[in-house]
């Protein structure tokens, strides 16, 4: 019998495999807890909306959204890519690389804190926001422990703990969620909505990085270069990132009414980008193989085609019923959420990314982030004079040169 059941369960991951396209194995064998906590991220994030377009008025939202988005801006100089190194070091044993990337990311912390410096002059002579400016300042003082409180990510996932990953990141998930859905049933404070999570995260991450992890650590060994390439990744990856969170500050310009609405009306669509990116590690076994066949592989990425037109057309039918039920406040904009559903469409650009890791050269792919960075920058501050609609057809451009673009050097690189 367990021959039996161990026969039918190694059929369906064969199957599933082959319609799909991925290793279903290495999924439910390694990554499934990884995507897991990407679902509940957008869990999280959804529940956030909810608490918010139901509890809260339209400008507390936008506020909240801009400073959220401005402290995600200044992480990025908190080099995120240094997780890429420290995983590659601690699974060949070199723990010591973990309290490096601490000291190295501690010691540049400063650039987030004076960018969150200048965001609060920023914040006070174009949105005439002195609390705003007050929580930036805030920030700033606090950001270099909050700028290493994700570092534990990168060492349990090194050591294969995705369990113990899973749980932490959850916890941080379920401690936001009743932090924000506390104060706004109660205080609708600005101040309160974020800076005492930001403190919590900071503990938090100051017990793992310096009490919890260096318990457990087995080698003080430590490969230097590692952290050389995990600033590399960074910088090269600076410019794509950034592009994909300055759309807030710059709707931020019409005020923090229409950036309330803007976060509402692209959040459901933005799900399907966030969960096929989650993805990506299914698709990685395969794509180290020496070879990968050409016109395979353009049949995937034809079915992610198909499947983002499946869904757009779903969502488009459903839309205004999902806006009814969860956001009443806002159904008027139901149109500009289908609208901006166009975007979906780009859901194979992380797979053919991971292809250009694997085949490409960095300058290959630093040039289509950066092109892509360009095109959509340039169309958000061309179109957000039009207002919110402008503002959507504008990431509609970019999105679809994101991918466009990506497909394009991929058939050239191919031939």
């Amino acid at each position: 019998m367990p021959a039996d059941k161990l026969s039918l369960r190694e059929t369906l991951l064969k199957r599933s495999s082959k319609a799909l396209g991925i290793d279903t194995s290495y999924f439910f064998g390694n990554s499934f807890l990884l995507v897991l906590n990407q679902v509940f991220g957008a869990l999280k994030a959804f529940l956030v909306s909810l608490l918010f377009a139901n509890l809260a008025p339209k400008e507390l939202f936008g506020e909240y959204v801009f400073v959220s988005a401005l402290l995600s801006i200044a992480y990025l100089f908190a080099f995120p890519g240094m997780q890429v190194a420290i995983v590659q070091a601690i699974a060949k044993n070199k723990d010591g690389t973990f309290m490096l990337a601490l000291k190295e990311i501690y010691k540049w912390s400063w650039l987030g804190s004076l960018f969150l410096v200048g965001s609060a002059l920023y914040s006070y002579v174009q949105h005439d926001s002195f609390s705003i400016a007050l929580i930036c300042i805030v920030l700033a003082v606090l950001f270099p422990p909050f700028s290493v409180s994700g570092l534990f990510r990168g060492y349990y996932v090194g050591r294969k703990q995705f369990t113990t990953y899973f749980y932490i990141s959850s916890l941080l998930i379920f401690l936001s969620l009743v932090m924000i859905g506390a104060v706004l049933l109660w205080y609708q404070d600005l101040f309160l909505l974020i800076v005492p999570f930001v403190v919590a995260q900071a503990l938090i991450g100051a017990y793992l990085n310096h009490i919890a992890i260096p318990r457990v650590i087995r080698s003080k060994a430590s490969v230097p270069k590692n952290i050389s390439f995990g600033k590399k990744i960074s910088i090269a990856e600076l410019i794509y990132s950034l592009i994909l969170k300055l759309d807030r500050p710059i709707v931020a310009i019409l005020g923090f009414e229409q950036l309330a609405i803007y976060s509402i009306i692209t959040l459901l669509p933005n799900q399907p980008k966030i969960m096929f990116s989650s993805l990506k590690p299914l698709y990685l076994p395969k794509l180290a193989e020496v070879k990968i066949r050409r016109k395979d592989f353009l049949l995937h990425i034809f079915k992610f085609f198909i499947m983002a037109i499946g869904i757009i057309a779903l969502y488009s039918i459903v839309a205004r019923f999902l806006f009814i039920t969860f956001y009443p406040e806002y159904v008027d904009y139901t149109w500009l959420s289908v609208l901006f559903a166009i975007s979906i469409v780009n859901i194979p650009r992380p797979l053919i990314m991971a292809v250009f890791q694997h085949r490409l050269s960095h300058r290959k792919i630093n040039a289509l982030n950066g092109s892509a960075a360009i095109v959509s920058i340039v169309s958000l501050l061309a179109l957000v004079q039009f207002g919110l609609l402008g503002v959507v057809i504008a990431r509609i451009i970019g999105r679809f040169y994101e991918v466009g673009s990506a497909l394009v050097v991929f058939l050239y690189a191919s031939k």
